[in-house]
Parts: C-alpha cells; sequence; structure tokens
C-alpha cells in the first residue's frame, strides 16, 4: 500500500513530496501536485497523485495558519519562511481533496481498509481547514 498510517504523510508519496519541497522555494510544487488531481478526469485520479496532493493541500491549509496537527516539522518549518498563499491556491486545494473524497484510487484503497473512517475524519478536517 505504500501507506503506514491514514493521515496525510503517512505514505511514501507524501513524505517525498515532503523531501521535494524543503529544496522549493516558491509555491510551484504544491499548485502542480494539487492541478494533478483537481484538473484530472474522475477516472484518471491516480493513487500516488491524490496522496500528495492531500500533502500539498496540507501545506495550503498550513499557509492558511490552520496547520494540521500533527504536521511534520519539515512542513512547519518550509510554512513559516512563506506568506499566506493566493485564493487561486486555496481554491485548487479546495477541488483537489474533494476529487479525492469523493471518487479516486486513494479512496477506493481506503475504503478496503479498517481505517477507513480514521482516513475520511482526516480528509473531513482539512476540508474544514481550507474553508
Amino acid at each position: 500500500m505504500g501507506a503506514w498510517g491514514p493521515k496525510p504523510f503517512e505514505n511514501d508519496a507524501a513524505s517525498e513530496f515532503l523531501v521535494d519541497l524543503e529544496e522549493a522555494e516558491d509555491l510551484t510544487e504544491v499548485e502542480e501536485a494539487l492541478e494533478a488531481v483537481a484538473e484530472a478526469e474522475e477516472d484518471a485520479l491516480e493513487l500516488d497523485d491524490c496522496r500528495v496532493a492531500i500533502a500539498a493541500a496540507e501545506i495550503v491549509a498550513g499557509l492558511k495558519k490552520k496547520p494540521a496537527e500533527d504536521l511534520p516539522e519539515e512542513a512547519l518549518t518550509w510554512i513559516s519562511e512563506r506568506e499566506a498563499p493566493p485564493r487561486r491556491l486555496v481554491t485548487l486545494a479546495r477541488a483537489a481533496v474533494t476529487a479525492v473524497k469523493v471518487s479516486s484510487e486513494l479512496r477506493d484503497e481506503w475504503r478496503e481498509q479498517e481505517a477507513f473512517e480514521q482516513w475520511m475524519e482526516a480528509i473531513e478536517d482539512l476540508e474544514d481547514r481550507l474553508a
């Protein structure tokens, strides 16, 4: 599964995204990750793209001063050096999270796991912080 838990950064793809983000000087990585899901066809929402988009949406929530309680230290450090996100990026993050939640390989994978409810709670919490 490439995941060790239902939270946004508890998987290989999100961890790799975070490593790449540490090298980034702007929001390009975040925007590209969100666009890959928010602008994709519903049947093209691949597992790792969704995992990275959720991690990117967590970065946007953090930039809005609404970080997850368990956001990795590397993400908190990166966020602390940036300004608030542009409205377009917040809108993109909301669209990506909704797409993942409604119909995606990631949702399908979690639906088959005992931790599906925990995963949904994490997604809904993220939605609330992006609102």
